[in-house]
């Protein structure tokens, strides 16, 4: 039978110690992790990494979590930063970024599209500048993804920031006149061409896993 897993992270205090504590931890199948954020003390953690795996899989990387420290309560947090073994990809560190329902946070949103350019069955060539944008909004109206349709779009035709449907309560820190995608007509290929459709192995991340980013309010 399949695991239903939620989106509560159990998590345990860890204190500082020896490297010892650390290999037994490890061994165990928990990894570090610390918990902050601007009215969140920060907390060094410890925590399942198969199971976490298996929630960040299941909701996603702009999803907020709910973190349960020893049991005493849950605490609504963006996974900030994961980072990776090089060699097996396995986690081995996560951050977790405390957030407060009335204070604006700053996440990488993915960019997909959907749909068979005109402008490409006609001999034009598809550009994707844009696989991920910053967007800005409070924790409950995070989007999990910003889907394109660019059927209609012929050579010469692009989509722009100001184009995005960002739903009700986001907006992107980019300038709007930034093209998106475009339609050229055929010729060397860009090198940041994308195939429509296409989305990066793990579009929340810039440079990590991070989505969440500077979440003070301006």
């Amino acid at each position: 039978m399949a695991i239903e897993y939620t989106d509560t992270i159990e998590t345990k205090s860890r204190e500082l110690g020896r490297k010892s504590a650390l290999g037994a931890m490890r061994l165990a199948g928990d990894i570090p992790a610390v918990i902050y954020g601007p009215q969140q003390e920060s907390k060094n953690l410890s925590v399942h990494a198969e199971t976490l795996v298996h929630q960040r899989e299941t909701f996603g990387a702009n999803h907020v979590y709910k973190v349960n420290i020893d049991g005493q309560g849950e605490i609504p947090v963006l996974i900030r930063e994961i980072k990776r073994e090089p060699v097996t990809n396995r986690f081995e560190h996560v951050d977790f970024f405390a957030v407060a329902a009335d204070k604006e946070v700053v996440v990488r949103t993915p960019i997909l599209t959907t749909g068979k350019c005109i402008g490409v069955v006609e001999g034009g060539r598809f550009e994707q500048y844009m696989r991920t944008i910053k967007v800005k909004c409070l924790p409950n109206a995070i989007p999990e993804k910003i889907e394109l349709d660019v059927t209609n779009l012929r050579a010469g035709d692009d989509i722009r920031v100001r184009d995005l449907p960002f739903g009700e309560g986001a907006r992107t820190l980019v300038e709007g006149n930034v093209a998106v995608v475009r339609v050229v007509a055929g010729g060397a290929r860009d090198l940041m061409e994308d195939e429509p459709g296409a989305a990066p192995a793990d579009a929340a991340a810039e440079g990590a896993d991070a989505p969440a980013e500077d979440a003070a309010a301006e």
